[in-house]
């Protein structure tokens, strides 16, 4: 069975922003490219894309993070 695709919060390029990274910078840092990153903040303009993102894209992302403001990553999911 497929999982379902992960979207990204809304609230993600102000977190971003106020943990003083710019999104490019923080594509770099988590590993995955920029585009992705665009594509995940503005699905509207990039309708090639599936949508959404894989857990492992996630995984990275919620690393990067964690790493970025000084918290431990989430390690297992909500009940």
């Amino acid at each position: 069975m497929k999982s379902a695709r992960l979207q990204l919060s809304p609230e993600f390029p102000d977190l971003i922003a106020r943990a003083g990274l710019s999104q490019r910078a923080f594509a770099r840092r988590a590993g995955v490219s920029f585009s992705t990153i665009m594509g995940l903040v503005h699905p509207e303009i990039h309708p090639g894309r599936r949508g959404g993102m894989q857990r492992r894209t996630a995984w990275l992302l919620a690393k990067a993070y964690a790493e970025l403001v000084g918290v431990e990553p989430r390690t297992h999911s909500r009940p």
